[in-house]
């Protein structure tokens, strides 16, 4: 299963950059995203812009290994991940997980 997905990145604590935690607002469907750069399970960097330049890119939010519902869903999508993928999408798993339980 955690060989599912194209790339499961690692996003830095920091993406706050700075702004205190009652100040920071959420996406909705559609909106644009700040630039976003992250590391992926192999160790290389990530960047959402430049990926999106290869189709549409579905990101789903992993909280860990230690989560049943995610674990779950994430097999779902594995079931699935074909007809994602030839529709020319990528899914992305963001997760703040450390590396050493997401390999």
């Amino acid at each position: 299963m955690r060989n599912v997905i194209s790339f499961l990145l690692l996003i830095n604590a920091l993406l706050l950059n700075g702004q205190a935690l009652e100040n920071v607002t959420g996406i909705n469907v559609g909106d644009t995203i700040p630039s976003l750069n992250g590391i992926a399970i192999d160790s290389s960097s990530f960047d959402f812009q430049k990926n999106l330049e290869n189709g549409p890119l579905i990101v789903v939010f992993y909280r860990g290994q230690w989560c049943p519902y995610c674990n779950r869903h994430l097999s779902h999508m594995q079931d699935s991940i074909h007809l994602i993928e030839d529709k020319g999408a990528q899914v992305i798993a963001v997760s703040p997980e450390r590396l050493k339980y997401l390999s």
